[in-house]
């Protein structure tokens, strides 16, 4: 995302042969500060009450209220065998990196150490069997969620995004304390990392460390939709929809509904298969398909409801008709097509902000960067270094960007973690009675 350099297949191969000329990169000084002034001119524009306010999840939509947990926590930096901190070290804006200037912290973190979030929120337990969910957009790397004072998630991954049902968590109280720790090895270990380094050089980035896309919460009813797989058929003029519920039960119908400009473009629907947990597949025929190409980037808006009798749940989403492929040209050669035509990709490559890291300072300074993307020639991204927000696809969708690629950050090392499953739930247990509050139901 965001107002990075764009680089080349060939300036990147320059850059790496740069980066082996120098062997000895330079340290991480001694009180624990990373390194960096540069800032985009978006700096300015980010609050430091709500940072990103936008709803984070385009492709679904609900219109149910939902709270932004971004803004100032508490943080610390403490060894990694410690449990939660007595005293915090001071204020961390998030969803910045800790080790980003947006941050307003700095600090290398390191696989010695843990970082450690806390904030309070309003909540109450959801009226009619519904659930609450904390979603968090990404964290790098492995991730303890406490909510007062229990365990009631643990997550390895820092680019996919991970839901917690708290509803059997929330204190009568209404007012929750919220925990995360996170522990991020950097290059010290195999887990996907993409360039962070520990020490930044050349083509190596400065590290990633902790919360770094938005943290919400959303209420959800006893049944409701958790996820969409969406698959354009152009050759059949045809949506793929496949649905997945949550506390389904018999007799469950899902449908949707196509629009393009607010006129309907298609309906369809089908039975929900399994009495729980269920799933509904079905397609939806297009009226007129208006193709989806760089010199007309047409989105088609999706409503999807679950019912039975009654609405439980309805949710959008959006999706472009097009075919991506690998085909014979004019001359039988095999080519990558887009839509049944040869298509060229001319792609851009990773990016990283200066003052933000993997984080956007804004919404404003990640369309920036898709439209220079396509205003300097360019038709692709390829995303090595991270995966993408949602957010900005969806950005780059509506900038004509042909394709996406995104590939899957590796850790560069074929050692196996220090840490197995066994000793992380005894290191759980380790840290747990430091956690314990007043609010806590257990």
């Amino acid at each position: 995302m965001k107002t990075a350099a764009l680089f080349l297949a060939a300036s990147a191969f320059c850059a790496s042969a740069m980066a082996q000329d120098q062997p000895n990169p330079p340290a991480q000084p001694d009180d624990g500060t990373v390194y960096g002034g540069m800032k985009t001119r978006w700096a300015k524009d980010v609050s430091q009450e709500l940072p990103l306010p936008e709803y984070p999840r385009p492709q679904l939509r609900r219109d149910a209220e939902w709270v932004n947990l971004n803004g100032q926590w508490d943080y610390a930096i403490a060894p990694k065998e410690a449990g939660v901190p007595e005293k915090w070290d001071g204020k961390i804006l998030v969803p910045f990196p800790v080790e980003s200037q947006l941050s307003g912290v700095q600090r290398f973190v390191g696989g010695a150490n843990r970082l450690w979030y806390r904030r309070t929120f309003e909540a109450e337990e959801p009226d009619a069997g519904g659930r609450l969910r904390l979603h968090f957009g990404a964290v790098d790397w492995d991730a303890e969620i406490w909510l007062n004072g229990r365990l009631v998630a643990t997550h390895q991954g820092g680019y996919d995004p991970f839901t917690v049902d708290i509803t059997e968590s929330v204190a009568p109280s209404h007012e929750q304390e919220l925990v995360v720790a996170v522990y991020d090895p950097s290059d010290a270990d195999s887990q996907p990392r993409g360039k962070q380094v520990a020490n930044p050089h050349g083509i190596w980035y400065t590290p990633v460390t902790g919360i770094w896309q938005t943290v919400w919460l959303e209420p959800v009813p006893a049944v409701s939709i958790d996820s969409l797989k969406l698959t354009s058929d152009i050759d059949k003029g045809e949506l793929l929809v496949e649905a997945h519920l949550l506390g389904a039960g018999e007799g469950l119908h899902v449908e949707a509904e196509a629009s393009l400009a607010g006129k309907a473009a298609g309906k369809g629907g089908a039975k929900a298969e399994g009495s729980f947990d269920g799933v509904a597949r079905f397609a939806i025929k297009i009226d007129d398909p208006q193709l989806w190409s760089p010199d007309s980037p047409t989105l088609y808006d999706l409503k999807v409801t679950v019912a039975r009798d009654l609405v439980f749940d309805t949710v959008e989403s959006y999706f472009g008709m097009r075919k991506i492929a690998m085909g014979k040209d004019e001359f039988g050669f095999n080519r990558m097509m887009l839509n049944n035509q040869p298509v060229f990709h001319l792609t851009a490559g990773p990016r990283l902000v200066p003052d933000g890291l993997y984080t956007a300072p804004t919404d404003e300074g990640a369309s920036f960067d898709i439209e220079k993307t396509k205003e300097l020639g360019f038709n692709m991204a390829r995303k090595h270094v991270a995966v993408e927000l949602a957010a900005l696809v969806l950005l780059g969708g509506q900038a004509r960007l042909a394709l996406v690629w995104q590939d899957m950050p590796n850790g560069g090392r074929a050692t196996a973690h220090r840490e197995g499953r066994a000793g992380r739930r005894a290191a759980h247990a380790g840290r747990a009675p430091a956690l314990a509050t007043a609010n806590s139901r257990r």
